[in-house]
């Protein structure tokens, strides 16, 4: 998820995307001397830029060869997860959140479409975004708009495009007509 995400993340913003509490406090304290952090709240970086190389080249990474497209695949699902959670949220939490979850928030609605677009397995995301769409659209555009003046439109023509590149007529449908009602 580190080498996938678009920026840097913190520990406390990973968790959240996570699909398994826990797991990236355990992977960033053992990868510790590789990684700059201070704290939970801080994002993470690589010790050095040759790093992120090393780890996706195949070549040269043998074992601990990373695919970037299989942390777009967990970043979209929990992108999707925490935006359909949080928007069910009372416009008052959505106005006073809590730092990590407003910056989670943020992430989420600007990366989600990038992460599954760059996934290693569109076709799997298809479920969770038909999902998302039909479920979580309409109020997920509402409040990321007025509350957090981001443009979702963009993202929408971005999925559309998405939706018609995997063939999804669902996805394409949902997003149009749940898409209108923003």
């Amino acid at each position: 998820m580190i080498l996938a995400a678009r920026e840097p993340l913190s520990i406390s913003q990973l968790e959240l995307l996570s699909p398994k509490p826990g797991l990236v406090e355990g992977t960033v304290t053992r990868l510790g001397a590789l990684l700059l952090y201070k704290d939970r709240e801080d994002p993470i970086r690589l010790l050095h830029a040759t790093f992120r190389e090393f780890l996706t080249s195949r070549e040269k990474a043998g074992n601990f060869f990373i695919r970037p497209e299989h942390g777009n695949q967990t970043l979209t699902l929990g992108c999707l997860s925490f935006l359909s959670n949080y928007s069910v949220k009372d416009d008052s939490t959505l106005r006073n959140p809590d730092i990590t979850s407003q910056k989670t928030y943020v992430y989420s609605s600007k990366s989600w479409v990038y992460h599954c677009t760059a996934s290693y397995r569109k076709l799997a995301l298809n479920g969770p975004v038909l999902g998302f769409a039909q479920d979580t659209l309409q109020h997920w555009a509402d409040s990321a708009d007025k509350w957090n003046q981001l443009n979702t439109l963009s993202s929408l023509e971005r999925v559309l495009t998405l939706s018609r590149q995997n063939t999804s007529v669902e996805i394409t449908e949902a997003m149009v007509y749940h898409g209108l009602e923003v």
